[in-house]
């Protein structure tokens, strides 16, 4: 039973990475670690263009991740989950420390 409950944490855990996976996605949940922003804000922020924007906000809104709240005819989405941006720097500075010693490697 501990197998089964633990794999499918394991199962979570896999589609939260999978979400994280991709590099819009990350290019929004950086945007939106600043605080709230409209959906024409996140748009300029990351250059990405608006239906593709709208699109990954609402799968990432729908997995629980961003909160969404509506005013007149703008849209503001803000990031739900707290850990996001330490976690997100976290990777940021894994892959950095990593790469930087590979790019020692080649250059010694």
């Amino acid at each position: 039973m501990a197998a089964s409950r633990s794999d499918a944490v394991l199962q979570v855990l896999a589609g939260y990475f999978r979400l994280l996976s991709e590099p819009s996605r990350l290019r929004i949940l950086r945007s939106l670690a600043a605080g709230e922003r409209s959906v024409q804000e996140i748009v300029a922020d990351t250059g990405l263009g608006q239906p593709h924007v709208s699109r990954q906000l609402g799968l990432l809104a729908a997995e629980g991740l961003l909160g969404r709240r509506k005013e007149g005819v703008r849209v503001f989405y803000a990031l739900r989950d707290r850990h996001l941006p330490e976690l997100l720097g976290t990777a940021e500075a894994s892959r950095r420390e990593f790469l930087s010693g590979r790019l020692d490697e080649l250059e010694g």
